[in-house]
């Protein structure tokens, strides 16, 4: 597998090689109008909100089908659980919540499912036992392209919920404007450099043999005008979601629903004011208004408070997590609650499945002599000896190993057919 330098150093920095192409799910800007509902009252685009969402969901849905959703803390998720059973009852309704115990993602997504009564399952991922094999496959799923270690157990979801519609929260967050900047950039070079600083995945070790500016040439579409949408957004939405999210969360085997995306919500949401898109402001006025029942439970976004909570009691429980985070940065003591999957620090150190996938990929990657200005081993052992968590840099050297190994098992395949 020859990979070229600079998309090889993407991939040590920001988790996914940057030359990948997929448009699959390309986004339409062209029905963006800015000027269309600029002197519409705020009770009127809460309404315009409601109506387009129930009729995104209602073209998308499918009867006498079975239907799934990946059900996290957040809102996204539970505005399709919300919006599918306006169409369907929830015995024809399947969720599922993986991470780990006591995290919000984890503890709020079984609330949710038990409060409304789908049939759920739970994949606590500090019991799940992690596999090659399944890793190798999770790696042809996702075009070889994005960090490993981050899914729930595929397999046991292809035997549960295989022959299921598979709703997804694609980009609900970025459309609605959870992405949007208090200070846009100003020109392309900006947006494209603020947004290699704020999204490297490798943030404990500088991994990469080259500095920024050598991906800004890879970095290549037809930009929009900054007064249709910001080159902020344009950049999070051609890079990120582009290139890690869509083979990440939409990976190979299942048959999608994404209502977030190309449809009359979507240009609605780009085409109000940024005030009702800043920190997504219309968007939770419309999940309040269209489905009190679902969000007057605990949200990740309010810390475990309803979506409506009051601010000062929002900021309290913000302040007190933060201060639990700096304290087990001295003495660990508390679980935090904001993992979205495990906690790798300990994981990779404790866990002897983990353990022994990182550390014989680390060692087959360092005999490859690919990127001979990382010192592999001694990340490995510094991680060990707790001398720093190093976890992140792991997982993408490991991934990186592992996707070369299933990238040429299915070259090899093919030679032999």
């Amino acid at each position: 597998m020859i990979i070229d330098q600079i998309n090889l150093n993407s991939f040590l920095k920001l988790g996914y090689f940057i030359d990948y192409r997929n448009n699959t799910y390309q986004l339409d800007y062209s029905r963006i109008d800015r000027k269309m509902f600029h002197q519409w009252p705020e009770e009127d685009l809460i309404n315009k909100a409601i109506t387009t969402f129930r009729d995104a969901i209602e073209r998308e849905f499918e009867s006498n089908q079975d239907h799934v959703i990946p059900l996290s803390g957040g809102l996204d998720s539970r505005a399709l659980l919300a919006g599918l059973f306006e169409f369907t009852p929830a015995a024809k309704i399947h969720t599922y919540t993986f991470g780990t115990p006591g995290t919000f993602d984890y503890e709020i997504g079984n609330k949710v499912a038990k409060q409304v009564g789908t049939d759920h399952a739970r994949f606590p991922l500090t019991e799940y036992h992690y596999r090659i094999e399944e890793l190798l496959d999770i790696s042809r799923r996702i075009d070889h392209q994005t960090i490993l270690f981050h899914h729930p157990p595929i397999w046991e979801i292809d035997k549960r919920f295989g022959n299921c519609l598979f709703w997804s929260g694609y980009i609900g967050d970025v459309i609605t404007g959870g992405h949007l900047k208090q200070k846009p950039s100003t020109n392309i070079t900006e947006a494209k450099q603020g947004y290699l600083q704020k999204y490297a995945y490798v943030t404990s070790l500088d991994l990469a043999n080259c500095n920024d500016y050598e991906f800004h040439n890879k970095i290549d579409f037809q930009w929009l005008d900054p007064g249709i949408l910001s080159f902020d957004e344009q950049m999070f939405y051609q890079e990120r979601v582009q290139k890690l999210t869509a083979p990440h969360v939409l990976m190979h085997g299942y048959n999608y629903k994404t209502p977030f995306i190309n449809n009359a919500f979507m240009d609605f949401m780009f085409s109000i004011a940024d005030k009702y898109r800043k920190d997504q402001y219309l968007y939770k006025k419309m999940l309040l208004r269209a489905y009190p029942r679902f969000f007057s439970l605990a949200t990740k976004n309010t810390y475990g408070l309803a979506l409506n909570a009051p601010s000062p009691l929002v900021q309290t429980l913000r302040v007190i997590l933060k201060a639990k985070r700096l304290w087990n940065g001295v003495v660990p003591t508390f679980l935090e609650k904001n993992i979205n999957y495990l906690d790798f620090d300990s994981a990779i150190r404790e866990r002897s499945d983990l353990k022994k996938i990182h550390y014989n990929n680390l060692m087959d990657l360092a005999q490859r002599k690919l990127i001979d200005w990382v010192p592999i081993e001694t990340i490995w052992n510094d991680h060990q000896c707790k001398k720093g968590n190093f976890a992140d840099a792991l997982i993408v050297l490991t991934s990186l190993e592992i996707h070369m190994k299933a990238q040429e098992q299915s070259q090899s395949e093919v030679r032999d057919t």
